[in-house]
């Protein structure tokens, strides 16, 4: 199963191992789903861990950390956005997103924000719970 995984998932499982969000990352981790991961997503959650209130709640020292965004790169399966033009209504943020779910034609989007998830009728896009408990419980 291929997966687009929403940073704001990726953050959490990071910060919370024992959650949902941190069970999909091990998953993704372990080979048991594919995590596709464009460039612009991969440098914008690069950018998220750097922040300093997610930095506090991260069980990794700076090296654990960097170590983990250089392994990533491996551990998911890249894809080239280039020449998908999106547009998510409310927040222009996340058409990359969506623009790598699009690139991709990944099984699902896994997400918690609600601007991407009210496409879901029109995308294979659902939240990190509903995956969990339909593929990985």
């Amino acid at each position: 199963m291929r997966v687009v995984i929403d940073t704001n998932l990726w953050l959490s499982g990071l910060m919370l191992p024992a959650s949902v969000p941190g069970h999909i990352v091990r998953a993704a981790a372990g080979a048991t789903i594919t995590a596709v991961l464009s460039e612009p997503l991969w440098e914008e959650l690069r950018l998220a861990l750097a922040y300093p209130k997610v930095r506090r709640r991260i069980r990794l020292t700076d090296d654990e950390l960097a170590r983990y965004l250089a392994e990533l790169r491996y551990m998911t399966e890249p894809v080239d956005i280039a020449g998908v033009r999106v547009r998510v209504p409310r927040d222009r943020g996340d058409d990359v997103v969506l623009a790598t779910l699009l690139a991709s034609r990944a099984d699902y989007l896994l997400t918690g924000d609600r601007d991407l998830l009210d496409l879901a009728d029109r995308h294979p896009i659902v939240t990190a719970r509903q995956f969990h408990d339909e593929y990985l419980r």
